[in-house]
């Protein structure tokens, strides 16, 4: 839309009045114009990472793969503009403070980042064929875990706004970011765990099942109750501290334990024990974090 210039070359003295395309304004009004949507909001930045690309190219490929209306950028970690292909090596943009909107030659070297093409349907894509629930995310290379914590193993990373299929959700780590508190995660169709924060919508999804995890199922099949204690303390496959993370317990909850064995030796929180416990789930535990002595009375050893 008609938006005040923002390019830092030439003389931009006056920009704060002139009123006229700048180069994300002019592609986001040309997609607007042919398909009758704003689909290209935000900077050129923004338009590098749009969830509505379907095709992704190199600077590498240069412009021999390009079709008329894909979006061809420039910058090196940051995009800082935008210009659209228009066919036999020529693009039209809005070059600078000072100049007219142009058609140009194609510029593929310097810091040419590479060209998306857009879907320009706008349609939102369909959930996996596994199931799930479609959202947006927001942000900028958000992250998504192995498990629901910040520190766990990083599964796939998204340089922008993307679409996620949401499974379930649980509470598990507390996260602050951007401004953001929540302990909410919600677990994807590919089986990783993104805080609700990147994701739009409340706090809650709504109409999201919870994965099962927020708490501990009453005790069964001979475990006895107990309460651990900490904040963030994790369940682990082994009885190891470098096993896989299992679950994580964002706060002091009610854990139910089978039986107990000595294992690694752990140095935690001033307290130094060898015994793990294993839970119901089958993971284990250091007996550091449940409530008792090292040793836990009346549960048997594994």
């Amino acid at each position: 839309m008609p938006s005040r210039f923002r390019w830092t070359g030439g003389d931009a003295s006056s920009d704060n009045e002139r009123k006229d395309f700048d180069c994300s304004g002019l592609t986001r009004y040309a997609y607007a114009q042919a398909t009758g949507r704003d689909l290209l909001n935000g900077t050129a930045d923004d338009q590098f990472h749009t969830w509505h690309a379907t095709a992704r190219f190199s600077a590498a490929q240069g412009s021999a793969p390009l079709l008329p209306g894909d979006l061809m950028f420039w910058g090196s970690g940051h995009i800082h503009h935008v210009a659209v292909y228009i066919g036999a090596g020529q693009m039209v943009e809005a070059y600078e403070s000072g100049t007219h909107i142009r058609v140009a030659a194609v510029r593929t070297g310097g810091d040419y980042a590479g060209a998306v093409r857009i879907d320009g349907s706008g349609t939102v894509p369909p959930p996996p064929a596994n199931g799930g629930t479609t959202f947006e995310t927001w942000g900028a290379r958000v992250r998504t875990h192995f498990s629901p914590g910040v520190n766990a193993s990083v599964v796939d990373t998204f340089p922008g706004p993307a679409q996620v299929s949401v499974m379930c959700q649980q509470h598990a780590e507390v996260v602050t970011a951007d401004g953001y508190t929540n302990d909410i995660w919600s677990k994807l169709s590919d089986g990783s765990w993104l805080t609700n924060i990147y994701i739009k919508g409340p706090a809650s999804l709504p109409g999201i099942p919870d994965c099962g995890g927020s708490s501990t199922p009453p005790p069964s099949g001979g475990s006895t109750a107990f309460q651990s204690w900490g904040t963030g303390v994790r369940t682990h496959a082994e009885a190891n501290v470098n096993a896989a993370v299992v679950d994580y317990l964002p706060q002091p909850t009610t854990v139910n334990v089978a039986c107990q064995a000595h294992a690694q030796t752990v140095t935690a929180d001033g307290h130094t024990n060898d015994a793990w416990s294993r839970l119901t789930d089958g993971s284990w535990m250091t007996n550091i974090y449940i409530m008792g002595p090292a040793w836990l009375p009346g549960v048997p050893t594994c």
